[in-house]
């Protein structure tokens, strides 16, 4: 009896320890790095989205969504490069980057408080669409009255022409 217990306890401890060391699956990574984000865990996303790039080619399916979940992820600490990802992701990947996708970014940044960021990021969309985006303008237009009392976010809606 005390054998089969034995090897039953030594089995638990063996997939305790292989659970316990995550997966390099990049669908895994790129599934634990949504669920980080979602926690407001900024940096573990960042890491298992950038884990998961590195089994991924640009071609892949799962390559811009965890190129995108990087951007998402560095919204929090550092508004400026989540912007540059994200135009080096559209160099990555041409034709796949959007309004939408400038609209799901700069709302992100609005929602973290990156006000100014924000304005640059949604003027840049802006200007991409050719001046004409009523989703983006109403991502100005959050910023404005979202941003109101920020110093900076005014000084740049008002040096590009939003004030």
């Amino acid at each position: 009896m005390k054998s089969i217990a034995a090897v039953l306890l030594i089995a638990a401890l063996a997939v305790s320890a292989l659970l316990s060391c995550g997966s390099s699956d990049p669908k895994s990574l790129v599934s634990a790095g949504h669920t980080a984000q979602g926690n407001g865990n900024s940096k573990e996303a960042e890491a298992k989205f950038k884990e998961a790039l590195k089994s991924l080619k640009p071609e892949d399916p799962l390559y811009f969504e965890a190129r995108l979940g990087v951007v998402e992820a560095l919204i929090a600490t550092d508004a400026k490069g989540a912007a540059a990802e994200f135009f080096e992701l559209d160099k990555a990947c041409p034709g796949k980057i959007g309004e939408k996708q400038f609209e799901f970014i700069g709302g992100q940044m609005v929602s973290a408080k990156k006000y100014a960021d924000a304005v640059e990021f949604v003027h840049q969309g802006i200007v991409r669409a050719g001046g004409e985006s009523p989703g983006l303008m109403a991502q100005i237009e959050r910023i404005k009255k979202e941003g109101r009392n920020d110093k900076a976010a005014n000084d740049a809606l008002h040096s590009l022409g939003y004030l």
